[in-house]
């Protein structure tokens, strides 16, 4: 067996990898509020020493599981605490997907060889290595899927994990071997024999897997993945017509789900995942267990969580905003759509393999738009799918053997033209009001798409679709970089979470650490960057401090201190062992934004407040003030 090829894409992905996802990791700050949340509770636990229980600003406990955490406090040990560090740990799952999807990609379609005798046009040898390599690369370049890997979120390790477990059950699967012929079947175990691991340690790997994508998100992690297996087995069960009859589907609904091990499968994912969790409800007394089973689980699927209704758009949210997740290759969405469902509709090779992606992408697409909350990148997991089904159909479309009228490439263009056009004009006048002086990097990045439809439309008429292949492969390979790399950094120059507008914030003479109150609102990095916790209060609780006939601002500065000590009284029991010096002997500074301070903070306390800093609020046209109380004087 030659091994040529498949040493060359694994070294073309390795260095697609590291152009895109680590370069300048550590140029912009942690704006993202996740990323902040993530980065303060990683840090606070590596401070402690702390291994078992992830804690936020010593005041509410994380409501996520503990695999993202722990990479980051492994890449603290190695680079110490910075952005960079941060991000690193996502950025090698995200390099570990890509590569997975090469190979998921490569086993699908090594099956067949050549197009089927019913499609139109000569019959040309479809390279398995060729449509592996194309998906690898259209994930990797796949604006969201981008977003999930060079930021710091718990869905790049979930994901990563997630895709590991299905690509051991398609190497695990006698159906999906090149040497199988499918045949008639009558019997139903025979049917789906052939689509299940039939060897014991396969099904142990494979829920293994399930097991991380737990313990990087949750158990809802395992379910979603044994669903897709699930769902294929059915539509694999019933060939043919589907019996109407609704007994059948339930019975068979049931053997299926008896024959895919369930008890070796929830054996194995406790064995994984349970220590820990077991671990974490030991310690916090199940606070934690409660609070991330009841309100982080069966609440946000009922109802909305922090405005997440996804604007009204309700079943249409997904297919709308993943037009943006996966752009730029969302220009072919038409075609690439119309494509892969007459070869669904034809049976066309690899039947089996189309829909195996097919079911992938359904299952999490129709779950999560009935969900109440709704987040753009709840089904990225589905991305590596649509990369496969993308890639296959670009694979067919350079060889001239699309399923797909021929005027779909220059609409294609046409689009691609029109939506550059339309982001350097957006660009152009909305970018300098929120960021100064960064209308030159706004008009750049609109200009790379609207230039590569231009040359793009030149190439095609000079030498047709492999020309203007060629040219979208290079829209693709800097778009991103520019976006995420040279953009962000650019940008991030104006967002408020800066280290240094914490820099005199100091302990007292007392050696207690500084207590800062946010007033009104609070982000997450500011936790990070300030290296103390920080405690929180509306303007309606501060302006109910103030006593009656009394304007002395101590005596207001002192009932500020009792309030946030009963208010701190309302955290997890947990934290309540730990008592807080802060609260009552810690210089006092207050974070708030500008106008709030002149129309309700500087009337109650007057002279007493010193502006230590200010600093441009991100994406407003005010500024934040930090400012510390001296109630003596």
């Amino acid at each position: 067996m030659n091994h040529r090829p498949l040493l060359r894409d694994h070294v073309l992905l390795g260095l697609l990898c590291g152009l895109l996802f680590f370069p300048f990791l550590g140029s912009s700050v942690l704006w993202d509020f996740d990323e902040g949340y993530f980065a303060s509770i990683a840090k606070e636990m590596y401070e402690k020493g702390e291994w078992i229980v992830p804690t936020f600003s010593e005041r509410e406990l994380g409501d996520k599981p503990i695999l993202i955490f722990w990479g980051m406090i492994l890449s603290f040990s190695i680079f110490g605490v910075s952005e960079f560090a941060v991000r690193f740990p996502t950025a090698l799952y995200g390099t570990a997907t890509v590569f997975l999807t090469y190979h998921l990609a490569r086993r699908l379609f090594q099956a067949t060889s050549k197009n089927s005798a019913e499609e139109p046009g000569p019959v040309v040898p479809v390279r398995p290595n060729e449509v592996a390599l194309r998906s690898a690369f259209i994930l990797a370049t796949m604006l969201l899927f981008v977003v999930e890997t060079r930021g710091t979120t718990c869905d790049g390790a979930m994901i990563c994990w997630i895709v590991a477990a299905l690509t051991v059950y398609v190497f695990g699967c006698r159906g999906f071997r090149k040497d199988f012929v499918e045949t008639p079947c009558e019997s139903f175990k025979e049917r789906i024999a052939p689509w299940f691991p039939d060897r014991w340690i396969v099904v142990v790997l494979m829920n293994a897997c399930f097991g991380m994508a737990v313990l990087a998100k949750g158990p809802a992690m395992f379910v979603m993945g044994t669903a897709v297996l699930g769902l294929f087995l059915l539509v694999k069960a019933f060939p043919g017509r589907i019996r109407r009859n609704p007994l059948t589907w339930i019975v068979a609904f049931l053997k299926i789900c008896w024959q895919m091990r369930p008890l070796t499968a929830v054996f194995t994912v406790l064995l994984v995942a349970g220590p820990w969790f077991l671990a974490v409800g030991w310690k916090t007394d199940w606070e934690w267990t409660n609070m991330f089973f009841v309100e982080h689980h069966y609440q946000r699927s009922v109802e909305a969580t922090r405005g997440h209704t996804g604007f009204g758009l309700s079943l249409l949210f997904y297919p709308i905003t993943s037009l943006f997740g996966i752009f730029p290759w969302s220009v072919f969405l038409v075609p690439w759509l119309l494509d892969l469902f007459r070869r669904l509709r034809r049976g066309s090779e690899p039947k089996n393999a189309y829909c195996f992606v097919v079911c992938w992408i359904v299952l999490y697409f129709g779950f999560f738009s009935l969900v109440s909350t709704k987040l753009p990148h709840y089904v990225v997991p589905a991305y590596p799918a649509l990369a496969i089904t993308l890639g296959a159909y670009l694979v067919h479309w350079r060889q001239g053997n699309d399923l797909v009228g021929r005027f779909w490439t220059p609409a294609v263009i046409g689009t691609l033209i029109l939506v550059g056009g339309g982001l350097t004009i957006t660009m152009y006048l909305v970018l300098p009001k929120y960021f100064p002086n960064e209308q030159l990097t706004g008009v750049a990045i609109g200009l790379v798409p609207l230039c590569a439809g231009i040359i793009g439309s030149v190439a095609y008429r000079w030498g047709g679709r492999k020309a203007f292949d060629v040219v979208y492969l290079l829209l693709a390979l800097i778009f991103a970089p520019m976006l995420f790399q040279w953009a962000a950094s650019d940008i991030s120059e104006h967002a408020f979470h800066d280290q240094e507008f914490f820099h005199d914030i100091a302990p007292g003479a007392n050696g207690v650490p500084p207590l800062i109150v946010c007033i009104g609102m609070d982000e997450p990095s500011w936790i990070f960057y300030s290296g103390q916790p920080m405690r929180k209060i509306t303007i309606r609780t501060l302006r109910e401090c103030k006593p009656r006939n009394n304007n002395d601002p101590a005596v207001l500065v002192q009932r500020l201190r009792d309030t946030l000590a009963e208010l701190d009284q309302q955290r997890p029991k947990y934290l309540l062992r730990f008592t807080d010096r802060r609260l009552a002997e810690g210089r006092l500074f207050f974070i708030v934004g500008e106008p709030d301070y002149e129309k309700y903070v500087q009337p109650l306390f007057g002279d007493t407040l010193k502006e230590v800093d200010r600093m441009r609020r991100f994406m407003r046209k005010y500024d934040q003030l930090l400012l510390e109380v001296n109630s003596e004087q």
